[in-house]
Formats: structure tokens, C-alpha cells, sequence
């Protein structure tokens, strides 16, 4: 326990009070944000991950059955993860063909994820291919966002524009943590210190989304009352 807290606490306890803050947030105004409800639920999914992350990290370490479980929430987290985010940049696109290809990579992505938790174990193991599926998956999402935004520009204020900053929050969630994906889970677990750095990185991470999101929710508050 004390491990986890002298080397975890300031950076969890960041996270938690920043994807909180979003939550609370978008809860006190969510007649106005209610278009992004998809983002709210998945600020909720995020702190119910975070608290299970850490009371199983603390109470339950070496326990296989709580390896199991956290193994089990983070794959769950992983595709609801993939299909919100995914909702967000289709519903921000303009092009059908984009919006099409998006949604075949969704199909794909989805098959994959059912064929490895039915016909093989990932579903008790960390998502090593699958979240490096799902970053390569995003970040091409947010390009195709960008490319659409810059060739053809909307008659709006981008950084007025919630929808510019949560996927740009994104985008850069997954290019952050793509390498660190790369290197695979299996391999950090061999070497504390690096797994350490890792998962504190980790924890940056998704830090940083959520203050992006916490800045687009702002603007479509401004946008609702405006």
C-alpha cells in the first residue's frame, strides 16, 4: 500500500480531481452540453476505472483474481473508450465518404475485439494489439477531422469550437501513449521501474484529455447561452 501511494498518489489523485471537475460539470449543465451526453458518460466510466485501478492497487496486490478483474474492467473501458470517441469524430466530420470509412473502421475494430475475447484469453490479459489498434484508429480519425477542417473550413471559431478540443484531446491522449502501447505491457512488468514511469505517464495522459474536454464542454456552455 505504501508502495503504490508514495509513487501513484499526487498523479491518481490529479487525475481523479480533474476528471471529476468534468463530470460535475457537465452535470450542472447538462441541458446545455446534452449533445456530448456520449463524453459524460465516459467521464463517469473513467472514474469508476480509476477507483477500481487503485483500490485494487492498494488493498489486493498479488491477487490473481483481482489481476483478473482489473484485467477484465480495463479491456471493457478499452472499447467503450473506442466506440465514444469514435461517435464524437463521425458526428464531427462533414464528408459521407469519411464518415463511411470511419465507420468501417468501427465495424473492424469491434470484429476484432469480439474474436479475441471469445476465441482467445485477452479478455483476462492486458489489450496490448487491441490498444494499439484503437490509438492507431483514433489518431487517423482526428487527422481525417483535421484535414476535413483545414481544406474546408466551417464559418466558425475553432478554438470556440467544443468539438476542436475534444479531439484534440484526444489526438493527443493516443500519440502520447501509442509508444508506450508499443512497448508492450508484458515486457514493462519485467522491469518495476519502467512499468512505474509508464503507468504514471499513463495517468498524465489522461489527465491532460480531460482538461481538454473540460475546456469544450466551457465552450459549448458559451455556445448554449450566447
Amino acid at each position: 500500500m505504501l508502495t503504490y501511494s508514495s509513487i501513484f498518489y499526487y498523479t491518481a489523485s490529479v487525475q481523479i480531481f480533474v476528471t471529476g471537475l468534468f463530470v460535475v460539470n457537465s452535470l450542472m449543465h447538462y441541458r446545455k452540453v446534452k449533445e456530448f451526453a456520449s463524453l459524460l458518460v465516459y467521464g463517469v466510466l473513467s472514474l469508476v476505472q480509476c477507483f477500481i485501478g487503485t483500490y485494487i492497487s492498494i488493498y489486493t496486490q498479488h491477487d490473481p483474481k483481482s489481476d483478473t478483474i482489473i484485467q477484465n474492467s480495463i479491456n471493457v473501458f478499452m472499447l467503450f473508450e473506442f466506440l465514444i470517441f469514435s461517435q464524437v469524430i463521425i458526428s464531427s466530420v462533414r464528408s459521407r465518404s469519411i464518415k463511411r470509412t470511419l465507420g468501417m473502421a468501427v465495424a473492424v475494430f469491434l470484429v476484432t475485439v469480439l474474436y479475441c475475447w471469445l476465441f482467445t484469453a485477452a479478455f483476462n490479459k492486458p489489450p496490448e494489439s487491441l490498444s494499439v489498434l484503437e490509438s492507431f484508429l483514433v489518431i487517423i480519425g482526428c487527422l481525417l477531422y483535421y484535414f476535413e477542417m483545414f481544406t474546408s473550413p466551417p464559418n466558425i471559431k475553432l478554438l470556440q469550437h467544443p468539438r476542436f478540443w475534444f479531439i484534440t484531446g484526444m489526438l493527443l491522449l493516443f500519440a502520447f501513449l501509442l509508444p508506450l502501447f508499443l512497448q508492450g505491457n508484458n515486457d514493462l512488468l519485467n522491469f518495476t521501474d519502467l512499468f512505474n514511469a509508464v503507468y504514471m505517464m499513463n495517468l498524465i495522459g489522461y489527465t491532460i484529455l480531460f482538461i481538454f474536454f473540460t475546456i469544450g464542454m466551457r465552450c459549448q456552455i458559451r455556445r448554449s447561452i450566447s
